[in-house]
């Protein structure tokens, strides 16, 4: 009961304000009559009626509360005149059609009333369609018409509003009949529907409801129609120096100094209308201004105004084939104020990384900006948040690389590493190119390493992660990367550790050893130690050095396995004092065992022939001459090229 009084009690408060608002109101309309002639319009008197009346019901009706907008009812009295009057010929029609559309469109509409209604709609409309597509209903059931009918109605409706196609465009309801002749149209009618539209593109851009249409023809068209259409740009200058030899603003810009001004003068102006008006929402005016920022002479002035299009929509350049090109020449020409902007735009697209061009953008941002702290915060912490997933996908495995390898031909092709080598001589970047690329190493390595460390297995059984991962462990100078390092020693030589794999379609358990990322991985650490002691005859091993232990505990495990074997002959094979003669060592008392294996597999015997080339006993058991048995010396070293040799002399 008191919610109750207090609420009736607020209404008798709000209803005394408006009534003292309203007489006063009143009594300023009296003074102001007052004060004016007699002479007042019709029109001024229409209007001045209804707020009176209005302000009299408002007062004198408690219940109905604050007195009604005039808008409201005009428009009911529209509605009621509308439906009082006989409806006129047209209306009748409109309704037929609607009534006929309705049937189409059920899910559940027999063929032969399909065929039937469909027959009767197109015989309705013949001749009509430019009086009756603008409206919102019949739109809407032309579009089910067509996309319900073959090419002929297709063509048909095409060809009878041919004229009315660039109009057509530029209206609401409409475009949408435009969108659906494009996307049902076959090659002929395609063709028409090119010729009609193109010759007005820098028109029709200008206009949020026809640009749509625009970007829809631009993706059907071929080259040569694609060409014609970013040629609407170059203006009336380039149709009067048109030649064979003149096909995209590259062309123009080796020709004379009078053809290539006016031509670029035209598109300038047509690029600026479109961008400023309705933004880089279409494929051909993101290619139209490529080719002009990379044909024109630099002139930052004139550039400005791209420049900050560009920086608005820089997320946007993501899905457009050029992007990468755009969002390289806006980051830099940006200043550092600038360049902030864009790298929180990036913040919230975290999907940037996996798109095909999304991740030369990124990269981007690594390569020449100077503020790695920033970079590091807003770009890659959110990154490597979910770097098991990102190094899964082609492109993500990318940007997570270039922070640990920059310009690494192991993740970029040559050609890209090219082109973001002309960005190092931009006017906003004064680091030097090493340190900013230590700065963000450092961040990155540390990090990676912490989320791998403890959840190995998703590395070592997937394509791209692998390829990561192997360049990661080349970094043996974070103690994070080695503690990594020794997590895979006790995994790979452990025989009673196994992984899930899927082998030939199904999914086996296998020792880690013989799975094939591992033991890749294995292979190439072993490697790149054996390429640096031979640059460095005074460099330690590590991987080697944490492996060798672990094997001889287990010699007999690795030695049943091919790519344990494999693993052996590698690392005798890097000719580092230190593990091979820990590995000969502890493989003597199973010669016999490796010789007998090397009968049926090529790798053992191999093996057996470096083990057993500096041991002469060996060598007279082999029946090999001792004369032609290489001892191992400073000067001399054996190699398993040479034991082949003197095996193919011997025979």
């Amino acid at each position: 009961m008191q919610k109750l009084l207090k609420k009736k009690n607020k209404i008798e408060e709000n209803l005394e304000v408006m009534e003292t608002k309203t007489e006063k109101s009143v009594e300023k309309e009296k003074d102001e009559e007052m004060d004016e002639p007699d002479e007042v319009s019709e029109n001024e008197e229409q209007e001045n009626e209804p707020a009176g009346e209005l302000v009299e019901k408002g007062a004198e009706n408690d219940e109905e509360g604050p007195p009604v907008k005039k808008g409201k009812i005009e428009s009911k009295e529209n509605k009621e005149e509308k439906e009082a009057r006989p409806p006129t010929e047209e209306e009748i029609f409109r309704k037929k059609i609607v009534k006929l559309g309705e049937v189409i469109r059920r899910s559940n509409c027999q063929k032969p009333i399909l065929e039937k209604t469909l027959d009767n709609l197109k015989d309705l409309l013949k001749g009509k369609y430019d009086k009756h597509v603008y409206n919102h209903a019949v739109s809407r059931v032309v579009e089910w018409m067509i996309k319900l009918s073959g090419p002929e109605l297709t063509k048909s409706i095409t060809l009878e509003l041919r004229k009315d196609l660039n109009n057509m465009a530029r209206q609401k309801y409409s475009r949408h009949v435009v969108l659906c002749l494009i996307g049902k149209a076959d090659k002929e009618t395609f063709d028409i529907l090119h010729k009609e539209l193109s010759q007005e593109i820098v028109k029709l851009l200008l206009l949020g409801t026809s640009s749509s249409v625009v970007a829809e023809i631009y993706n059907k068209s071929s080259k040569v129609q694609k060409r014609a259409m970013k040629q609407s740009f170059f203006g009336r200058s380039f149709k009067i120096f048109k030649t064979n030899e003149i096909n995209t603003l590259k062309d123009v810009s080796k020709q004379g100094q009078t053809e290539k001004g006016s031509i670029f003068s035209e598109v300038y102006d047509n690029l600026i209308k479109v961008v400023e008006k309705n933004g880089i929402k279409s494929e051909v005016t993101v290619q139209v201004l490529q080719e002009f920022l990379e044909s024109v002479e630099p002139n930052l002035k004139k550039h400005e105004p791209f420049l900050k299009v560009l920086q608005k929509n820089f997320v946007e350049l993501e899905q457009y084939d050029v992007g990468a090109w755009l969002a390289s020449y806006c980051i830099w020409n940006s200043s550092a104020k600038e360049r902030k902007q864009i790298m929180k735009a990036t913040k919230a697209k975290p999907d940037l990384a996996a798109s095909a061009v999304g991740y030369e953008m990124l990269i981007t941002i690594m390569d020449c900006i100077d503020d790695t702290t920033l970079i590091n915060k807003i770009v890659l912490q959110p990154l490597l948040e979910d770097c098991v997933n990102l190094c899964s996908n082609k492109n993500g495995v990318k940007v997570v690389g270039f922070a640990v390898k920059p310009r690494s031909t192991q993740f970029l092709h040559p050609q890209q590493i090219k082109f973001l080598q002309q960005g190092d001589a931009n006017q906003h970047s004064k680091k030097e190119i090493g340190l900013r690329q230590k700065e963000i190493k450092d961040f990155a390595v540390p990090l990676i390493a912490g989320k791998i460390k403890g959840n190995l297995s998703p590395w070592i059984t997937n394509a791209q992660r692998f390829l990561f991962l192997k360049n990661l462990m080349d970094e043996v100078e974070y103690k994070e990367v080695v503690e990594v390092m020794t997590e895979f020693v006790s995994l790979l030589a452990n025989p009673d550790h196994k992984e899930m794999v899927e082998h030939e379609g199904s999914k086996t358990e296998m020792p880690v050893i013989e799975v094939p990322f591992a033991q890749k991985l294995a292979m190439h650490m072993v490697k790149e130690e054996k390429g640096k002691y031979a640059k460095d005859s005074s460099y330690t091993p590590v991987f080697c050095a944490l492996l060798v232990p672990e094997i001889k505990k287990t010699p007999e495990f690795w030695l049943d396995c091919k790519r344990g074997r494999l693993t052996f002959l590698c690392m005798m094979e890097t000719e580092i004092p230190s593990v091979t003669g820990e590995v000969r060592e502890f493989l003597k008392p199973h010669l016999n065992k490796i010789k007998g294996e090397g009968e049926t597999c090529k790798i053992a015997k191999d093996l057996y022939t470096i083990l057993a080339g500096t041991d002469s006993k060996v060598a007279l058991a082999n029946k090999i001459p001792e004369s032609k048995v290489e001892v191992k010396t400073p000067e001399s070293k054996p190699t398993r090229m040479s034991t082949r040799s003197s095996k193919r002399n011997k025979n």
